[in-house]
């Protein structure tokens, strides 16, 4: 998900929890959801954004974008582990700052293309329409935050819902020749507007159980 989408959920759930630490740091939280997109390979003189191979975790599926790589499932508990070693230190601004990474990985899968495990490298319609839409979709009723105990649950719970949901298969050079040949077609801004409108209310309910998790957990 991209940068509005991604503070949008991390502010509605904020808003949604009763506890001071995560009102606090709630901008920390934004911050690495933002840096979670961010990769420093070690020898090269930048760097790289959206090298996100573990921001995928699907039903039946094995890995993250690739077979062997690690989902998001096991993404989303290592964060969420190291948050809590960080706070352990007693450094509350980097554990909030790693939650915000688990937060990220927990809003890709309020995106199709990440839980259908779709290569989108000219961008996506659902997650720009998302991005364009952001005070509507902020404003829709939210559901009863689920119940969890890891942030794996939270990861899989929301992408079953989503994976309901078709993905646009056509966002990239190849979809792209195909459209151009009349031999794809991308989604239909309807179909598109329709999941977002589903998605984004229970997307908003998953992040704010996972931001109360966390909370509880330091707290304990």
């Amino acid at each position: 998900m991209r940068i509005n989408g991604l503070q949008m959920l991390v502010e509605r759930a904020a808003d949604r929890v009763d506890a001071p630490l995560v009102q606090r740091y709630r901008r920390a939280i934004t911050l690495g959801a933002l840096r979670e997109d961010v990769v420093y390979v070690p020898g090269t003189p930048r760097p790289f954004e959206h090298l996100s191979f573990s921001h995928f975790w699907g039903p039946a599926r094995i890995g993250g974008f690739v077979p062997l790589w690690p989902s998001a499932r096991v993404a989303a508990d290592h964060q969420f582990r190291r948050a809590l070693r960080e706070h352990e230190r007693g450094n509350a601004a980097a554990g909030f700052v790693a939650l915000g990474r688990t937060a990220h990985l927990l809003a890709d899968m309020a995106c199709p293309v990440h839980v259908h495990r779709v290569v989108h490298s000219a961008g996506d319609g659902y997650e720009w329409y998302v991005e364009a839409h952001v005070d509507t979709l902020a404003a829709l009723a939210v559901p009863e935050p689920p119940r969890a105990t890891r942030a794996s649950q939270l990861i899989e719970s929301l992408a079953r819902f989503t994976h309901r949901f078709p993905a646009d298969r056509t966002q990239h050079p190849l979809g792209r020749w195909l459209i151009r040949r009349g031999l794809a077609r991308s989604l239909p801004q309807d179909e598109i507007r329709a999941a977002a409108h589903q998605i984004i209310p229970v997307a908003i309910a998953h992040m704010t159980a996972l931001l109360a998790l966390y909370a509880r957990r330091i707290a304990s």
